[in-house]
């Protein structure tokens, strides 16, 4: 089994972004509201910001962090309607 969560703040427009994709894709996940330049986040991101993700499966963790990358991985990870054209 395999767990998605979601680092950040539930007003960030970014977060909101990735959890716009999330919902599409119709995959459960997650929301760990994480405050930006915490400890916590600090490890999660170079930077602090938000969001970042952590997907864990039976072959580790995928961490991820700035929203482009954390949209494309679920647009290929997960099954559903494409999120981005094939052909773009």
């Amino acid at each position: 089994m395999s767990t998605l969560t979601l680092h950040s703040t539930p007003f960030s427009t970014y977060g909101r972004t990735c959890r716009m994709a999330l919902h599409w894709k119709g995959v459960d996940y997650t929301l760990d509201p994480a405050a930006p330049q915490s400890p916590e986040q600090q490890e999660r991101h170079p930077w602090g910001k938000v969001p970042a993700m952590t997907h864990t499966t039976a072959n580790g963790d995928i961490k991820l962090y700035e929203t482009l990358a954390i949209c494309t991985y679920i647009d290929r990870a997960f099954d559903g309607r494409d999120l981005l054209p094939a052909n773009a």
